[in-house]
């Protein structure tokens, strides 16, 4: 996921920090649309919210 990968060279972590395989995996499965669909994942808290919601659901929109 290009997505993981571009967010962790922007803030110096690794991908799976970012979004961890098993959130890749159900985000795979549900494909969701708005953050609050996102908000609902396990693995999904408020900070990853905050720092990716948007950019998240705008990139998946990009694959449908």
């Amino acid at each position: 996921m290009a997505f993981r990968k571009e967010a962790a060279a922007k803030r110096g972590v690794t991908g799976s920090v970012v979004l961890p395989n098993p959130l890749v995996e159900e985000l795979a499965q549900l494909n969701p649309t708005s953050p609050e669909q996102l908000a609902a994942l396990p693995y999904f808290g408020k900070k990853r919210l905050t720092l990716y919601g948007d950019a998240l659901v705008a990139a998946l929109a990009q694959v449908r």
